[in-house]
């Protein structure tokens, strides 16, 4: 996917490359599922609900299962980040803890529809249309560690 976003910031105390610009401009919609040494996060949890909060990337509606985006050149970076999770190609960082894929027994996969990616220049896509939304780029992030 290309670029399209807009200069560096810092999200929830991380950094990102690029936000996105144009918020309000579009909506998109696609599936997730993060899941951190067997427990998947239930992006359901009010802590996750921020519409107000996040206009270009969110959960609504008491929906954990399906993202929405509202804007041009939203990287899975930035959306992670504004969840409070720092995702890079070989790490996540969730809940003040640090999962390396180069840590001995540590395996972390960034996918999007399968493929890995990196979060900082990979800009979601997905249906404008809310009944198509499964359709959309299914975003998964999976760590593993020893014993998990």
């Amino acid at each position: 996917m290309g670029n399209g976003g807009g200069p560096s910031d810092t999200v929830n105390g991380i950094d990102v490359a690029q936000t996105p610009t144009s918020v309000g401009s579009q909506h998109l919609h696609g599936p997730i599922n993060v899941t951190i040494n067997g427990t998947e996060l239930d992006f359901s949890q009010r802590q996750f609900q921020r519409p107000q909060e996040f206009g270009a990337f969110h959960f609504e509606g008491g929906d954990g299962e399906t993202w929405h985006g509202h804007a041009q050149g939203i990287t899975l970076e930035y959306a992670m980040a504004t969840l409070g999770i720092e995702v890079t190609g070989n790490s996540v960082t969730y809940d003040g803890t640090t999962y390396n894929d180069s840590d001995s027994g540590t395996t972390v996969e960034v996918l999007v529809d399968g493929d890995s990616v990196d979060p900082s220049t990979y800009t979601l896509s997905g249906p404008a249309d809310a009944d198509n939304a499964q359709s959309g780029d299914f975003i998964e992030i999976y760590v593993r560690t020893d014993g998990s």
